[in-house]
């Protein structure tokens, strides 16, 4: 079976396992919140996971003593592929129980306009459902597994 390319528009739904309504004796009428998760090209997706990454090296080499530093912000990336990723949401409350509107802003990265979430709306997240979120874009980002188990070696 060979690799098949992702395709930019396409949407999965997605509800997170921390969601009440997905907890285990969970018995109300409450719908859960669902959040629509989109396909990031290549560019967009290596151009934020870069951006994660700090490296430093002392200007001597480290021959004085001052060695290297490498940094990893995992925070900023999943609020990144949170912004970038999230395409649409239902029944996003607010405390007063009044739906949250979905809106977003241009924002030019790697050249390239894009409609992302806005940082507003990306606060009201809670931030243990951003890392959940941001796990499941980079999944929905990747090969199937289905790609994956049948892509072995090629026959001769």
């Amino acid at each position: 079976m060979a690799i098949r390319a992702l395709t930019y528009g396409d949407q999965v739904d997605y509800i997170s396992k921390l969601d009440p309504t997905q907890q285990d004796g969970y018995e109300g009428d409450e719908k859960p919140t669902v959040f629509k998760l989109g396909v990031l090209d290549a560019l967009i997706l290596a151009d934020l996971e870069d951006d994660a990454y700090e490296f430093e090296m002392a200007p001597d080499g480290g021959a004085d003593g001052g060695g290297t530093k490498t940094q990893l912000h995992v925070n900023r990336r999943n609020v990144r592929l949170v912004k970038y990723g999230v395409c649409g949401w239902a029944n996003f409350l607010d405390e007063d129980g009044n739906e949250i509107p979905f809106k977003t802003k241009p924002e030019v990265r790697n050249g390239r306009k894009c409609d992302v979430l806005q940082d507003s709306l990306v606060s009201m997240i809670p931030p243990a459902v951003v890392k959940e979120l941001a796990e499941e874009i980079q999944k929905h980002n990747g090969l199937s597994e289905d790609a994956i188990k049948n892509s072995g070696s090629p026959s001769k």
